[in-house]
């Protein structure tokens, strides 16, 4: 969950301005707008999951204080724990991939190229954002 903060900070925190440049990058800048992309559903998909879990547990909680524990409210439980550990996992692995890839392009760019294509980055990840 870090790495995946620290790459959102890097992708976005560092832009000072939304003008696009044309700049041959080291990397598909369309293919890192995508992975950001996913990123983005990723992380909502993560939070309405945990709603949804939280949610449930307060059920269970709520029903064994009624002496009436239901077994297919914990059957669901389980079911979105497991959907969790999937999705964390997937999460986790497109935040090594974009961490990865963020670092072959920072390594080779002098920092006004790092904010030209931070700013361009950014201004082609603002519909993901945005939604």
């Amino acid at each position: 969950m870090k790495k995946y903060l620290l790459v959102l900070f890097v992708i976005v925190a560092s832009c000072n301005s939304t003008s696009e440049q044309k700049q041959e990058w080291p990397i598909d800048l369309d293919e890192l707008t995508d992975l950001y992309c996913l990123s983005v559903e990723y992380k909502n998909a993560r939070f309405a999951l945990a709603d949804s879990i939280r949610f449930l547990e307060d059920s269970i909680i709520h029903a064994e204080e009624n002496n009436a524990p239901d077994s297919a409210l914990i059957t669901l439980l389980n079911q979105l724990e497991s959907r969790k550990k999937a999705l964390s996992e997937k999460s986790y692995a497109l935040s090594d991939t974009i961490e990865a890839r963020m670092k072959v392009i920072i390594r080779e760019l002098s920092p006004e190229e790092k904010r030209i294509f931070n700013d361009s980055l950014s201004a082609r990840s603002k519909t993901c954002v945005e939604n």
